[in-house]
């Protein structure tokens, strides 16, 4: 009777070990889980954040304008403060964009990796759970024909219905013990496939973001390239009115000069024509303020080109347009400076002749007042 009770109680102190150990099994697979996605979450936004963050918030080195030397040096310099570094700009912008292309990429190398690690460490815990599953049910299935092999060795017939109850009730406890293990084995086995499918959709992103910025990258520099080449040509080409603007103002002065040096008849002339010289330095006045607010959106176009990387070909396109707006002012200008030559032409050409016939008229006199004098 002592040994039947002896057995009873190594056979239900065995069921709640196993019990106990089972469940804490449990629940350090489910820690260990739970920290497995933890440390894929952590790892992938600790390999994504710099870049992206790198990507928005990349802002290139900026030249100042010389304006304050050219107006110290010329006077007429400050019409059109042209900026000296524009190809040393670009050559910053491009080597920014290298670095920054290499910098993604060895970033995106080390997310490789990274996910690489995290797949052998998947590959490894369902071989663990595997395992454990398969040793918990040999564990069972030889702690229950162990425990029938003493049962029938060491119990009397008379008790032999009541152990077999309790038998049957551990073997239900045991049932739903592997029922609910077997559950947890399979949300967990789901839950790593979900895992893995989200690690080969981020290599797949991965992949794409790669082609997009090798693709990216020869459109950048060629439409940069096109951009430097404009600037050029814009340059040379308010340089040029800069000079025929200098020639148009020496010729001014030289027409003032000859009017300052003509008879005092000509006064009404003259301050008509001074109205007009005025007229003209105020609308060139007004022609070197609009080429320097032309030059200023210039200027902030140049700004936005170097301070700009995501949204770089929106912009060129505005760009372009302020580049034939000013082309078109630019021939404007010209063709008024055109038309203010031909009307100081016509003006000299009428003073001319006023002094001509003035002249004429003076000989006229003159001889007529010989002819009174030579009669008297």
């Amino acid at each position: 009777m002592q040994s039947e009770i002896f057995m009873l109680t190594t056979t239900a102190g065995l069921c709640k070990a196993n019990r106990i150990s089972t469940s804490s099994g449990t629940v350090n697979m489910k820690i260990s889980l739970c920290i497995l996605v933890l440390a894929t979450a952590c790892a992938v936004s600790a390999q994504l954040a710099p870049s992206w963050y790198y990507l928005n918030h990349a802002r290139l080195p900026l030249y100042p304008s010389r304006s304050v030397a050219q107006q110290s040096s010329d006077g007429r310099s400050d019409w059109l403060p042209f900026p000296d570094r524009e190809s040393e700009s670009l050559m910053v912008s491009n080597v920014g964009q290298t670095l920054n292309f290499r910098r993604l990429s060895s970033r995106i190398e080390t997310l490789e990796e990274t996910v690489e690690g995290l797949n052998r460490r998947l590959r490894d815990t369902l071989a663990q759970l595997e395992s454990s599953t398969s040793r918990l049910e040999k564990n069972m299935q030889n702690f229950a024909s162990k425990a029938e092999t003493n049962v029938m060795k060491t119990v009397s017939t008379t008790k032999m219905e009541d152990f077999k109850g309790e038998l049957g009730n551990m073997r239900a406890d045991f049932a739903k013990q592997f029922d609910a293990n077997k559950k947890d084995l399979i949300d967990t086995r789901s839950k790593l496939d979900y895992l893995s499918g989200e690690i080969v959709n981020t290599n797949i992103k991965l992949d794409r973001a790669k082609t997009e910025i090798m693709n990216t990258k020869p459109d950048l520099k060629e439409k940069l390239d096109t951009t430097k080449k404009e600037l050029i040509d814009t340059k040379t080409a308010l340089e040029g009115m800069k000079v025929e603007l200098t020639n148009t103002n020496a010729k001014l002065d030289n027409v003032i000069t000859e009017m300052v040096n003509n008879k005092p008849d000509f006064n009404s002339k003259l301050d008509a024509t001074k109205k007009d010289l005025i007229d003209t330095k105020t609308k060139i006045e007004a022609l070197k303020m609009e080429l320097t607010t032309t030059h200023a959106k210039l200027e902030g176009v140049r700004m936005e080109v170097t301070n700009t990387k995501m949204d770089l070909a929106a912009k060129l396109d505005a760009s372009k347009k302020d580049f034939i707006d000013t082309k078109t002012k630019l021939e404007d200008v010209n063709a008024e400076l055109s038309n203010t030559n031909s009307k100081f032409d016509r003006v000299r050409q009428e003073m001319t002749n006023g002094i001509v016939d003035l002249t004429v008229k003076l000989d006229a006199t003159r001889k007529d007042f010989i002819d009174i004098r030579s009669k008297i």
